[in-house]
């Protein structure tokens, strides 16, 4: 029977300390195991030494980046939020002295501190004064029945942007949604084919 490598069980591991308190030879407990003789001898020896079948903890890999890297990386990204993730890696690496990060290690570092990269949100422009007569309109409304509704006619317009729609992400936290910096630049001038449409709907 060929042995395989592989990580032993809390029930493997009492186990070989039963055979082996019995005398059995590390050749015979592995092969009744289907391990290599190698593991039964290294797992004895840690057993003779901590006298306990549990793992020590394990540190995992140590980070490419530090606290401080953490830090350049969020403060690059807060003045730079339109960037790609491919161009916040190549800027952070230029600033970084260590090693190069990868993009999986920035994007990683920014969503542990809450930041993905979302779409931006178009701000809806409403003066003080509309806002007071919209709810001033509403709450007189409020009483009507549905013949008074009847002669209302409910007109809406849209326009669509041709080749020039596209979408602008940035990388935010969920509450940042209309931060001065995660809103979209109003003004300048750029030219553009637009199309309105308008639509109606009325009772009947």
């Amino acid at each position: 029977m060929s042995s395989v490598r592989r990580e032993l069980t809390a029930d493997e591991k009492k186990l070989i300390i039963n055979l082996n308190n019995n005398n059995s030879t590390q050749q015979f407990i592995a092969s009744t195991l289907n391990v290599s003789q190698s593991c039964i001898s290294k797992f004895l020896k840690r057993w003779k030494c901590r006298r306990s079948v549990e793992n020590l903890h394990r540190t995992g890999r140590p980070p490419k980046s530090d606290s401080k890297g953490d830090r350049r990386i969020i403060r690059h990204m807060k003045t730079h939020r339109k960037q790609t993730l491919a161009e916040i890696t190549n800027c952070v690496n230029n600033i970084l002295p260590q090693q190069p990060l990868s993009s999986r290690t920035v994007r990683r570092r920014l969503r542990y501190s809450g930041f993905t990269g979302r779409k931006i949100r178009k701000q809806i422009v409403i003066s003080r004064v509309n806002r007071a007569r919209r709810v001033s309109w509403c709450r007189q409304k409020l009483t009507w029945k549905i013949d008074d509704w009847k002669s209302v006619i409910f007109s809406d317009e849209t326009q669509v942007v041709i080749g020039q729609n596209r979408k602008v992400y940035i990388w935010r936290k969920p509450h940042e949604v209309w931060r001065p910096g995660c809103r979209p630049i109003s003004g300048g001038k750029c030219r553009k084919i637009s199309v309105m449409f308008c639509g109606c709907i009325c009772y009947q």
